[in-house]
């Protein structure tokens, strides 16, 4: 129960912080997470805001990866 901008900001500070993480120190595996945000509005219906979010972050994947877009 966020805005858009503070969702937005939060999973931005989480995606810099699985990008900079070592997780696996033996091998160097690093990974790195696209994700996409949506705001619900009055007549939305779950369906609709789920596929609004599964759009941005289907735009985020194609337009680089490792991105949020909001």
């Amino acid at each position: 129960f966020t805005d858009k901008e503070s969702a937005c900001e939060k999973l931005e500070n989480f995606r810099k912080l699985v990008e900079n993480h070592m997780f696996c120190d033996k091998h160097n595996i690093k990974l790195t997470i696209s994700a996409g945000v949506a705001e619900y509005e009055n007549e939305d219906t779950l369906e609709e805001l789920i596929l609004k979010a599964d759009r941005n972050v289907y735009y985020a994947k194609k337009h680089g990866r490792n991105k949020v877009k909001c």
